[in-house]
């Protein structure tokens, strides 16, 4: 038995709205201005940048490279020895 919403939509019929989509592609905008706001008024400085071209579970800051990783690689070896978990430093 499906999950009835209001005005007797389905989850599912629910999900297929543009209504439904907006909100899920702005919550995270929603987020980074919040964070932003909270991060100037403390008088620090936001820098936003393109997460595609980051490739942050890719990075190693102790040389500040990028070492691409098969999708089934979860922990990365930093150049100075220590491991890490790959969804570190994407999350």
């Amino acid at each position: 038995m499906p999950l009835i919403l209001g005005m007797g939509k389905s989850l599912e019929q629910l999900e297929k709205t543009k209504a439904w989509k907006s909100v899920g592609n702005k919550a995270p905008a929603f987020f980074l201005n919040i964070l932003e706001k909270k991060v100037q008024d403390k008088g620090g400085q936001f820098h936003r940048i393109d997460t595609w071209s980051a490739k942050a579970s890719q990075y190693d800051h102790t040389d500040m490279s990028c070492k691409k990783k098969d999708i089934g690689e979860r922990w990365a070896l930093l150049s100075d020895g220590y491991r890490i978990q790959r969804g570190l430093y994407s999350a």
